[in-house]
């Protein structure tokens, strides 16, 4: 059996004997974020696959290769083996986000089964939330990014955004509950239940890093969000939600003040 955290990628799926198509299915690092692409698309995306491919083959599964024999007593083992040999493949994604492609009984879709109905919060969040007016918006880089180890420059722009908000209670998870320059209307916590609070009725908006689990824990409880994709599948998840009309994708190399605020407010102001 092969488990994959995201989606299973294409080199993975032509072992089960699926073939892939690049000419209209986008691969997941492309930066092609649906399969409405244009011919130059169409080739970018083709001549992404067969160098990824090649970077599969000639380069990373000879090093597993290795690896794998190394640890089973010096008997030849190869990677390429074993997935074939698979008899079924669970991939993370959830097939009514995923754009159209062909499929096969033995690779199963198993994306939002972490999900769940929201529970009610703790009685210091509640209370905190109930101080507001206007509901609260939710903060998270996820589990992976730690957000004490984010520069200090993007940590002052988060700030003079929330000071923005402030008729809105803001939750950021973070590393420590102090922070001397915090707004009176951000709270810090090393950790939040994450589905409660966006199960919550008050819960307007999702900042996020655009993880699989996350992107999929917002689409189930039906929150909007503003996206910061930084790396692996990140922005790829947040393109297919803006393109979904769930949210706003931004990138984090290129994040502004004024670019923040703006996509927090279009989210917002949004009454769809």
């Amino acid at each position: 059996m092969y488990m994959s955290p995201h989606v299973i990628m294409g080199v993975h799926v032509e072992t089960s004997g699926l073939r892939v198509f690049p000419s209209f299915q986008p691969m997941i690092l492309a930066n092609l974020y649906n399969d409405r692409m244009n011919f130059w698309e169409r080739l970018y995306n083709t001549v992404f696959y067969h160098s990824f491919f090649a970077f599969w083959e000639y380069n990373y599964f000879p090093w597993v290769d290795e690896f794998l024999t190394q640890n089973n007593g010096g008997r030849e083992l190869h990677v390429k083996d074993l997935l074939k040999n698979a008899s079924l493949y669970i991939s993370n994604a959830d097939l009514a986000s995923e754009p159209p492609s062909p499929m096969i009984p033995n690779i199963i879709h198993a994306g939002g089964m972490h999900c769940r109905p929201a529970k009610p919060v703790p009685k210091k969040l509640e209370s905190w939330i109930q101080k507001g007016n206007q509901g609260f918006i939710y903060f998270s880089l996820g589990s992976t990014v730690k957000g004490a180890d984010m520069p200090e420059n993007f940590r002052r722009m988060f700030i003079a955004v929330f000071k923005r908000f402030s008729e809105y209670q803001i939750f950021w998870k973070w590393e420590t509950e102090h922070m001397d320059d915090l707004p009176s209307n951000v709270m810090l916590s090393k950790w939040m239940p994450q589905q409660d609070l966006l199960g919550h009725s008050d819960c307007k908006l999702f900042i996020t890093h655009g993880g699989l689990l996350s992107t999929q824990e917002a689409t189930y409880h039906g929150v909007p969000v503003v996206g910061i994709g930084i790396g692996i599948d990140q922005m790829t998840n947040m393109k297919k939600t803006e393109s979904m009309g769930a949210g706003i994708a931004l990138e984090w190399n290129k994040l502004t003040v004024d670019q923040l605020v703006s996509a927090i407010e279009r989210v917002l102001r949004d009454r769809r």
